[in-house]
C-alpha cells in the first residue's frame, strides 16, 4: 500500500500510541491468528490516528485509505511488529559479527507492506509418514512447506545450524536464498515451547543489505473454533533506493512465497 505516514513515520514507529494499539489488539484476542474488529476497537484506532497524524499532510484519498476497515484491521494484526526491536544482547552479538538489523523506520522506500497469511488446520500435516509437531512445522521443517524456487532459508554456517535446531534458536542467522539475489535474516524472538518465532532482516559483510527492512513472525495459534491456525504476518519496506525502484517486484515475490507456505500445508 502507499505510505500515508509522511515525515512522521520515524516518530510513529517509536510512539507509545503504536504500542498501545498493539496492547489493545492483544487484549481483544487470544492470539494474532484470530483478531476480530469490533466497532469500539475501530473507533479507538481512529482516535489514536487522528491525534497522532496531521490530517492536513494527507491527501483526501490517502486519508480515506488510512481509515478503511481493512487497513485498521491489518494495523491491529501487525502493530507489535511495527514497533518491534530485537533485544540489546542480540544486537550486540550481530555488531560483533559485523552485521546490522535493518530498521523499518530507517528504510528509504516510500511503501510499507503489512500482511498476514493464516490457515485453520484440522490436524497437523505429516511428513514421511510422521505427523509433525508444532515446532517442526513452523521451524525445523519450514523449508519443506515453502516454494524453494522462490526462496529458501539456509543456516549461515554449521555453528548457526546447531543453534537453530536447539531449544533456543535466538541469534540464528539465515542466508535467505531469494531468486536472483541472496539476503540474510536473523531469528530475533522465539517462545518455548516453540509455537512462534520472529525474524528481522539484516545486512551482512558478504551479502550486503537485505532488499527490505522489517520483521516477520511465523507461528501457530488457535482459532475461535479451537483448531490450530498456522500464520505468518509481517511488516517491511524497501531498504534502499535500488530496492525501492523494484518495490512491486519485491513485494509480489514475497506474497507468492508466503502464499506457497499456506498452500503446501493445506494440501499435505
Amino acid at each position: 500500500m502507499a505510505n500515508p505516514w509522511g515525515y512522521q513515520l520515524d516518530e510513529w514507529m517509536r510512539s507509545p500510541e503504536l504500542r498501545a494499539i498493539g496492547q489493545r489488539a492483544r487484549n481483544e484476542a487470544e492470539d494474532y491468528a484470530d483478531v476480530s474488529l469490533n466497532q469500539a476497537l475501530y473507533a479507538y484506532v481512529q482516535e489514536v490516528l487522528l491525534h497522532f497524524f496531521d490530517e492536513r499532510l494527507l491527501s483526501a484519498s490517502d486519508w480515506s485509505d488510512f481509515f478503511s476497515q481493512s487497513f485498521i484491521l491489518m494495523l491491529l494484526l501487525t502493530a507489535d511488529l511495527l514497533a518491534f526491536t530485537p533485544n540489546e544482547d542480540l544486537l550486540e552479538d550481530l555488531r560483533i559479527r559485523g552485521m546490522k538489523v535493518h530498521y523499518l523506520e530507517k528504510a528509504l522506500g516510500n511503501s510499507v507492506n503489512l500482511d498476514q497469511y493464516a490457515l485453520e488446520i484440522i490436524r497437523l500435516p505429516s511428513l514421511a509418514g510422521q505427523q509433525l509437531t508444532k515446532k517442526e512445522l513452523v521451524r525445523t521443517h519450514f523449508n519443506d512447506y515453502i516454494d524453494i524456487s522462490l526462496g529458501e532459508f539456509v543456516p549461515y554456517n554449521e555453528q548457526v545450524k546447531s543453534i537453530w535446531e536447539s531449544s533456543n534458536p535466538l541469534r540464528t542467522v539465515f542466508e535467505f536464498m531469494i531468486k536472483l539475489e541472496n539476503a540474510a535474516v536473523n531469528c530475533s524472538e522465539a517462545d518455548s515451547p516453540i509455537t512462534h518465532w520472529k525474524f528481522s532482516t539484516v545486512g551482512t559483510p558478504d551479502m550486503g543489505d537485505h532488499p527490505v527492512s522489517g520483521t516477520r513472525e511465523v507461528g501457530i495459534g488457535q482459532s475461535a473454533t479451537g483448531n490450530p491456525t498456522l500464520y505468518t504476518r509481517g511488516v517491511d519496506r524497501p531498504t534502499n533506493q535500488i530496492a525501492a525502484m523494484r518495490t512491486w517486484y519485491v513485494f509480489c515475490k514475497a506474497d507468492q512465497l508466503w502464499r506457497s507456505y499456506r498452500k503446501k500445508v493445506a494440501s499435505s
